[in-house]
């Protein structure tokens, strides 16, 4: 169907890097789907008691670049199935297209998706799917109620990924059976990472390279340091375009060109975007140790309830204040930015007395 693409995956299984426990549970639904079906095929009166919305609808949610789209490939890969993309833009359009200008219902575009899934025993995938399922108070699609019918009647497996997930309908979490968050990787997961991608013979890296301190300093997802990868392939060719060796400096510079795109992604108000680090920071050597202190024990604090185990909610409640002080003009703005760029974070700028106004209090709501 025009909007969709059905192949055969070849992401192996064992390439995907997750936090532990999440490529597990996937795998285990997925299964225990299949078995679920040989015991509907076995069982026809269960029909009656469970009419529709017998098939299995798995969300992924998490920022972009950690792993959503290559764990649907695997998966299916691994299920020994196609999958079918769905570009739901183009398939809404054609199906508007197709209401009108042929006295058809949008419906049957959705329909088609379907059963070329049902014939082919593919899984589909809607990627970014909150284009699909925007909230309906937003403007979302005036087509989502006729999907929504169809996504019920399928009786196959069907993957959700988005960076969003609160733009979703509510209509569709009714009809999702399980969420999976996929969170940036820690520094283990990131040298993981780094570890499969260079260790194909078409990589050629240098011996010496330290992988440990590389993942340590940049919080980069899977998918930048894929991109990070090819950076440093791409010079390391440029130098040596028969024999290539890829340097430590190569992957630098390759993780210091995705940490700037990683950093222009995050938007917010009065956002400020780091464009460098502390090796380009002018400063005297006090300064730069105590900064670097300050860098590592919030990467430290990363690791801490990262990979030892600790929650979330405790790592809410810790944080680092410094004061940045001098006449203007000695560069505190560009050593804020520096510690933002070696963290991985943009900056978001507060006017003091804008904020204090004439109370000289700070107001709760505009400190949030």
């Amino acid at each position: 169907a025009r909007g969709s693409h059905l192949y055969d995956p070849k992401v192996d299984v064992g390439s995907v890097v997750l936090a532990p426990g999440l490529k597990e549970g996937i795998l285990s639904s997925v299964e225990r789907f299949a078995n679920f079906r040989e015991y509907r095929r076995r069982s026809p009166a269960l029909d009656e008691a469970l009419p529709y919305g017998t098939g299995l609808t798995l969300m992924f949610c998490g920022p972009s670049g950690t792993g959503k789209t290559m764990m649907a490939n695997a998966v299916a890969a691994h299920a020994g199935k196609k999958l079918l993309l769905v570009d739901f833009p183009l398939l809404s359009s054609s199906a508007a297209s197709d209401g009108m200008n042929e006295g058809g219902s949008a419906a049957s575009r959705f329909q088609s998706v379907f059963r070329e899934a049902e014939l082919s025993d593919a899984i589909v995938f809607f990627d970014e799917c909150e284009q699909l399922f925007a909230q309906r108070d937003g403007g979302g699609s005036s087509q989502v109620a006729e999907l929504l019918t169809e996504m019920e009647r399928f009786e196959g497996v069907v993957f959700l990924a988005t960076n969003r997930p609160y733009d979703l309908d509510e209509a569709m979490y009714r009809r999702i059976s399980e969420v999976f968050e996929f969170k940036p990787p820690n520094h283990v997961e990131r040298r993981r990472i780094w570890e499969l991608l260079t260790s194909h013979e078409s990589i050629p890296c240098e011996g010496s390279i330290d992988w440990e301190a590389v993942a340590l300093r940049y919080e980069l997802t899977g998918g930048f340091i894929k991109n990070a990868v090819l950076a440093a392939l791409l010079a390391a060719v440029g130098r040596q375009r028969n024999d290539p060796i890829v340097t430590e400096e190569d992957v630098v510079e390759g993780c210091r060109k995705q940490m700037r795109g990683a950093l222009q992604m995050r938007d917010f108000d009065r956002r400020v975007v780091p464009t460098s680090g502390l090796d380009d920071l002018v400063c005297s050597d006090a300064v730069r140790t105590k900064l670097r202190d300050m860098i590592d024990l919030e990467k430290a604090r990363g690791v801490l309830f990262g990979s030892w185990g600790f929650g979330d909610d405790m790592r809410d409640r810790q944080g680092t204040a410094a004061l940045f002080w001098g006449p203007p003009g000695t560069g505190r703005n560009r050593a804020a930015e520096a510690v933002g760029y070696e963290l991985g974070r943009p900056l978001k700028a507060v006017d003091l007395p804008q904020l204090l106004g004439r109370t000289g209090k700070a107001n709760a709501a505009s400190v949030s």
